[in-house]
């Protein structure tokens, strides 16, 4: 696993009021794809926003949200994050 993206984003997915760090994270061999990866460190806990066949990566943060296109090869959406039930998912525009 590599990180796709240089790009680490300080924002409060998970809602306890503390800014948890973002990025996004190509990984695989036979099936790769890029997925976001959130760390709470304050509860040393990893998240991640995967799925194949699509693909997450963090666009950044416009309006209190954090920005996430999920793509395949001919299809794209953007959309943000919502963390429930002690995993994040997509949530679409």
């Amino acid at each position: 696993m590599y990180t796709s993206n240089e790009d680490i984003y300080l924002f409060d997915v998970t809602g306890d009021g503390t800014e948890d760090l973002c990025t996004d994270a190509f990984f695989g061999s036979g099936m790769p794809r890029v997925s976001v990866v959130v760390y709470d460190y304050i509860n040393d806990r990893f998240y991640m926003l995967d799925g194949f066949p699509d693909n997450y990566r963090l666009e950044g943060i416009e309006k209190g949200r954090l920005v996430v296109r999920r793509y395949q090869e001919k299809k794209e959406e953007y959309g943000t994050v919502k963390f429930a039930n002690d995993t994040i998912n997509f949530i679409a525009n």
